[in-house]
């Protein structure tokens, strides 16, 4: 799932008052977006996950994302808690899909498209670290190391 997809998990899973579905589907996406940041090419792009989390957390009646917000804060300001989703989001693994949604959202695939070209390795950064850069997603977005 696309982190696309993960805030539309999440926007529901608010909705339905599913707090703890809601931290992983929060978590995960935010790590898959911070990956997808990592491995493509074009900087411009990158801010595709900001746009899709703005879009989710706008769409939210205030009173239900503050309460998520709260529950998140609990979740993940508890050091037991936050090893868990630490450890949960780290097993699922790095995303297997192609970031189109964000490679598409770029200047460089607008450029690729107005002159019918196609973009150098598929947008995507060259001799991408895949592990290490799992590892530094995870670490970085939800803050777990040392937790």
């Amino acid at each position: 799932m696309t982190p696309v997809v993960l805030n539309q998990v999440l926007a529901s899973c608010i909705n339905q008052n599913q707090q703890d579905n809601a931290v992983f589907a929060f978590a995960l996406g935010g790590a898959y977006g911070y990956f997808d940041t990592l491995r493509v090419a074009d900087e411009t792009a990158r801010q595709a996950v900001k746009v899709i989390r703005m879009v989710t957390m706008g769409s939210l009646a205030k009173d239900w994302l503050q309460a998520f917000q709260d529950h998140l804060n609990a979740v993940m300001g508890d050091r037991t808690q936050r090893r868990s989703v630490c450890a949960t989001v780290r097993g699922y693994g790095p995303p297997a899909y192609y970031p189109k949604y964000m490679v598409d959202h770029g200047m460089a695939a607008m450029k690729a498209a107005m002159s019918g070209t196609t973009l150098a390795a598929r947008g995507l950064v060259e001799n991408f670290d895949e592990a290490k850069s799992w590892n530094v997603a995870v670490n970085s977005y939800l803050l777990c190391e040392g937790s």
